[in-house]
């Protein structure tokens, strides 16, 4: 049996050839050219990056848009802004003041863009160093709307997972580095 059978309604061959070069442009022009990728790296990813390990609660929020929607769904939430403002004002120095340090990395599954909206989604990988030495690593799966706002690129949509603990160093050196080499190991150290 060929593929033609399973489709419900069978698209006649001359169509599907002559669809094919549309078919090819429109998914290359959804991968964001290299241009783009490193403008949405300075805009979004290298500030948020930095201000995590910094704990730097403003820098990491400069980079949300005021209509952001956050997915925690190993909580099981979802909520707007002014929740996650809070969340990250009274946690980020609390870790400060803790003495807890930390190292970030970032990779991508699939970065796809228009002018003005872009879907990221890959791994964070987050090694934390507690003040008595401990060092713990998390790995989270992230997704990110993007939309472009006066110019800038701005995280529009934030959700993320630690998928139950599945996720592995394999898993995350398997995905795709930044374009940016600053991107590729942030470190911290307050």
């Amino acid at each position: 049996m060929n593929a033609r059978h399973h489709l419900r309604y069978p698209v006649p061959s001359g169509l599907r050839r002559a669809m094919l070069p549309v078919l090819l442009a429109s998914a290359a022009a959804a991968q964001p050219a290299p241009e783009v990728r490193r403008q949405i790296e300075n805009d979004v990813w290298i500030p948020l990056m930095r201000a995590s390990v910094a704990f730097d609660a403003e820098g990491f929020l400069a980079v949300q848009s005021n209509d952001l929607i956050r997915v925690s769904v190993d909580a099981g939430e979802v909520y707007g802004r002014d929740r996650y403002q809070r969340e990250i004002r009274e946690g980020f120095p609390r870790a400060r003041a803790r003495g807890i340090t930390r190292k970030n990395e970032i990779r991508f599954l699939q970065r796809l863009a228009s002018d003005s909206l872009a879907w990221e989604t890959g791994y964070f990988r987050s090694q934390v160093r507690m003040p008595d030495g401990e060092e713990r690593v998390r790995y989270t799966r992230f997704e990110m709307v993007l939309r472009k706002e006066d110019g800038k690129w701005r995280i529009l949509v934030d959700k993320d997972t630690a998928d139950e603990g599945k996720i592995t160093e394999a898993m995350f050196r398997a995905a795709n580095p930044p374009v940016d080499c600053r991107l590729q190991s942030v470190e911290c150290r307050v």
